[in-house]
């Protein structure tokens, strides 16, 4: 493995993670301590570093292994990764429905009536299935 490897390498993870739409604070690397060689991608679905952060990471040791082949399987595990990246509307549909689930059992904690928080509960379950199967593609199951 050389630098010049290693470089085009990082090249094509940034440039896949560059093409998923609404991700932030995309990061693809290659670290070397000693004898071990970390590779790692990782995203971030809001633009606040304190949101969570999805990451792809394998380990080597130079000891036992081809370093050469290894770089070579971490980057199409990479990229397959990354073309599991849920869409942007994906992200923003599950986001909204963790939240709006969140609101409910504050409504629940904070004594709000049921008969105020059935038809959000009513709502949140026909938007969970609908996410399941994506009822506007015609029952094609969603990503």
């Amino acid at each position: 493995m050389n630098l010049t490897t290693v470089n085009k390498k990082i090249k094509l993870l940034r440039d896949a993670l560059d093409r998923v739409e609404g991700i932030h604070n995309r990061h693809a690397f290659v670290t070397i301590y000693g004898t071990a060689v970390t590779a790692a991608v990782s995203y971030n679905e809001e633009s606040s570093y304190d949101s969570e952060c999805h990451v792809f990471r394998d380990t080597a040791n130079d000891d036992d292994c081809d370093l050469d082949a290894w770089l070579e399987n971490f980057v199409v595990g990479a990229i397959q990764w990354i073309d599991k990246i849920p869409t942007k509307e994906t992200r923003e549909r599950n986001a909204f429905l963790r939240d709006l689930g969140h609101l409910i059992d504050t409504g629940k904690d904070v004594g709000i009536e049921v008969e105020f928080l059935n038809p959000l509960t009513a709502m949140m379950k026909t938007l969970s299935e609908n996410v399941i199967e994506d009822k506007r593609l015609g029952g094609v199951p969603a990503e």
